[in-house]
């Protein structure tokens, strides 16, 4: 903008009259802001409401005046102060507009005694407003945050659109509606009238007002399907046209309401263009794009290194919330080892934001750096230290997460713990099943035990709907039979000796070699298959597998041998009709052998007194340790005061995969055991929930660097699958009923997928494993039609 001239100006006053606010009007509009100021300063007497308006919209647009004028501003903002109360509701509307514009925070005084001035005119004025300027001043109101969601202002707002949203227009509608759901005012109804009202206007939108109404009725959770079905038409017609933020607050708005699998195709070319564009993003933009796909599953190695390339050199410029975003989305992804140095550049840049964050923020931010494993110890006190406060605003998700975070960063000071309780108890009826055991798992790990909350928690609604794995409904299943066998199996491969040249030539017996055998989650150690659901499953897995066994021509020696030991079980006087869960088969071979010894670690009380009875049968012959305790504690301290090396060792770890950050802790045992304990074969079994997932899996464990890992997976239908339509749809009525399994599991493919890795195997044991397998699934497979594989593969 060109600025005037000072002889221009002085001619045009000498002509007209230097009292003459249109004449003053005139230089304002072509004036820069410093020589806005001079004017008003020689003329201010001769300013009118219009001109002051002016003269501050000069300053506004004219970036850094404000700040060298500063006694000219705050004079000029005082002097419109005053005139506030006189102005027109065109007038109060164009200074809400200026006002929204100008930086904050320069003369704080003055801006908050012009913001007070400017709410009690406008409400005295409500009805006078015309819809245009309604929406300004609405916008106004939400981007400089003056009023709460409760404040009479904005059911002031609220009433007059509610009343008025027939006739607004639809660029009117989504204005008034962003504004709405920035103030966070909770008004569903009148949401829905102006996406209703948008819906019907989608024609004369162009690509900003498309991104505005998908951004504010998703921040409001107005699922209005006629008008997100229009947006997605409308970008998917223009994809091509749409601008990096616009693209940034689409994908978020449907990642917000969680419409993916409805709007599959739309995401999907979002992605593609975002991938396209993505260096032309902004940080903020970045962060949204990134946890929206997050959010949404849509995680492309390609996309979100695209995403980490360009946000890194603009992490200074983000903000608390952003970073947490960024986090989250990144620690939700878990792709490659490249991106967790992302993740400790986030947590370097958040340290020094921590200050910004709400309580959302610090429960996103928590959990994405323990769930990456770039928690730095420093940054999580800070955290900690932030979140006590924010704990009454904790969602239950918040509470959960934030304790099983700063559980598992070994990082919960007492303040942040007391305060994490006292929230629990007060949300104790509102948290879902995963939420419940991520909760009771961090209370049970904390130093300062509340068995109060402990006991309610098992107790509170939700813990009826988890979905936990537990070895006493597992026991004799077709994964456990699978678990068994190959532990059986490598037990048995770990324990021969060497058999040196006499050995070969028969002038020697070949001896079993000492073993020290560790279960991590050892359970009950021996369990009756009985009750309705766990005799089913024990009938499908081992009882089949006896059956079968039975009328099976030379049968494997490892099938055989674990069948035989089952049955042992079953037969025993004292062991009757129990069936050996892992600690009991592996006591079993090592029983008798010179040096073997067997560590079990169990922490649920109930588990852990039922183990201590099973394995008293074994004392006489087996060194057997029982630790009260977690694992993924116990074992680490184990290694750090191990004296010597044990030639032969198996870990076996066998976690029941209901808490977060399981894969976590495996991950960070195995390192433990890489570093202390190189020549143990480490067991891990693992449920193949979602191929996604184990991939990952895949990926964490190559970049460990164990050496060679051999993966064993198996897939079994549990029975025929069904042929007609009338079977599935009996099905989903059983189901929907409840009715017990028994009832329809003819009905329905149930397919079962697990699998085992085995960090560092012998050449015998994956030559047994590999023809051992196919003859397992062929016996398992309840007929010779049902679908059933194996694959044993090295990651």
């Amino acid at each position: 903008m060109c600025s005037v001239p000072v002889k221009v100006l002085r001619r045009t006053f000498s002509q007209v009259g230097s009292n003459s606010p249109r004449v003053l009007q005139q230089a304002l509009v072509k004036a820069k802001g410093s020589e806005a100021l001079r004017l008003w300063k020689r003329h201010a007497l001769n300013f009118d409401a219009v001109n002051t308006i002016t003269a501050i919209r000069c300053v506004v647009f004219s970036r850094g005046t404000a700040s060298k004028h500063l006694a000219a501003w705050r004079c000029l903002l005082h002097e419109a102060e005053a005139i506030v109360p006189t102005l027109l509701p065109k007038d109060l509307s164009a200074l809400a507009w200026v006002l929204g514009r100008a930086e904050r925070g320069v003369v704080p005084k003055e801006e908050q005694q012009l913001h007070a001035a400017l709410v009690k005119a406008v409400m005295a004025q409500i009805p006078a407003f015309s819809a245009k300027d309604l929406g300004i001043i609405a916008w106004s109101v939400a981007k400089l945050e003056l009023c709460a969601p409760s404040d009479p202002l904005v059911r002031l707002l609220a009433g007059e659109v509610a009343a008025r949203w027939e006739q607004l227009s639809g660029k009117e509608a989504v204005n008034l509606a962003w504004a709405i759901a920035k103030m966070e005012a909770d008004e569903p109804m009148l949401m829905k009238n102006l996406a209703h009202r948008a819906a019907a206007e989608l024609s004369s939108f162009n690509r900003q007002d498309a991104a505005n109404a998908a951004w504010a009725f998703a921040k409001a959770e107005t699922r209005h399907e006629p008008l997100l079905r229009g947006l997605s038409d409308m970008f998917l017609a223009s994809a091509a046209e749409f601008k990096p933020q616009e693209l940034a607050s689409l994908t978020w708005a449907y990642a917000w309401l969680d419409v993916a699998e409805e709007y599959e195709a739309l995401l999907s070319s979002l992605a593609d263009c975002c991938l396209q564009r993505v260096s032309s993003f902004n940080g903020p933009g970045l962060a949204r794009a990134a946890w929206a796909f997050a959010k949404v599953g849509h995680i492309e190695s390609e996309l979100f290194q695209a995403l980490a390339d360009q946000a890194l050199p603009r992490l200074s410029s983000l903000d608390g919330p952003n970073l947490a975003k960024l986090a989250w989305a990144f620690a939700k992804a878990d792709l490659e080892e490249e991106q967790r140095r992302f993740m400790l550049a986030i947590a370097n840049q958040a340290e020094q934001n921590v200050l910004s964050l709400n309580a959302r923020d610090v429960a996103m931010l928590a959990w994405a750096l323990a769930k990456a494993d770039a928690a730095p110890q420093p940054l999580m006190l800070k955290l900690a230290k932030h979140a006590v406060p924010l704990v009454p605003q904790f969602s239950p998700q918040g509470l959960a997460t934030s304790a099983a975070a700063f559980t598992a960063a070994s990082v919960c000071p007492d303040r942040l713990r007391r305060a994490l309780v006292q929230g629990a108890w007060e949300h104790l009826a509102s948290f879902s099943a995963q939420e419940l055991l991520d909760l009771q798992w961090a209370m049970a790990s904390q130093p300062v035990r509340e068995l109060a909350l402990e006991a309610a928690i098992s107790q509170a609604p939700g813990w009826a709907l988890r979905r936990p794995y537990e070895h006493h409904a597992q026991a004799g299943s077709m994964p456990d039979c699978f678990k068994h066998l190959v532990l059986v199996l490598l037990l048995q491969d770990i324990q021969r000796a060497k058999v040196d040249d006499q050995d070969l030539m028969g002038l020697a017996q070949p001896k079993r070699c000492a073993v020290v055998y560790v279960d991590t989650h050892a359970g009950a150690g021996m369990y009756k298959l009985e009750g309705e659901d766990g005799f089913l499953r024990s009938e499908e897995g081992i009882g089949r597998l006896r059956k079968s066994a039975s009328g099976w021509n030379k049968l494997p020696s490892p099938i055989k041998d674990y069948v035989d030991m089952v049955e042992a079980f079953q037969n025993s006087p004292s062991e009757s009709g129990l069936y050996p869960g892992s600690p009991a088969l592996a006591a079993k071979i090592l029983s008798g052998c010179a040096g073997s010894r067997a560590v079990l670690f169990e922490t649920a009380e109930p588990a852990h007194a039922a183990l201590c009875q099973s394995m008293a049968t074994f004392a006489p012959h087996l060194h057997v340790d029982i630790l009260h305790e977690d694992a993924y504690r116990g074992l680490p301290k184990m290694l750090e005061v191990m004296s010597s090396e044990p030639e032969r060792a198996l870990v076996l770890i066998d976690p029941p995969y209901d808490l977060c950050f399981t894969d976590n802790f495996n991950f960070r045992l195995l390192g433990e055991l890489r570093d202390h304990w190189p020549s143990a074969c480490v067991v891990i079994w693992y449920p193949m929930r979602d191929s996604t997932r184990t991939q990952r899996v895949y990926r964490r464990v190559r970049s460990l660097s164990l050496g060679p890992v051999l993966a064993c997976e198996v897939s079994v239908c549990r029975s025929a699958c069904p042929r007609s339509a009338v079977r599935c749809w009996c099905w989903c009525a059983c189901f929907l009923v409840s009715m017990p399994l028994q009832w329809f599991s003819g009905l329905v493919c149930l397919r079962v997928r697990t699998g085992m890795m085995i960090v560092r195997p012998s050449a015998t044991a994956l030559e047994q494993i590999q023809s051992v397998l196919p003859v397992l699934v062929d016996m398992l497979a309840p007929s010779p039609e049902v679908s059933r594989n194996c694959e044993v593969f090295w990651i």
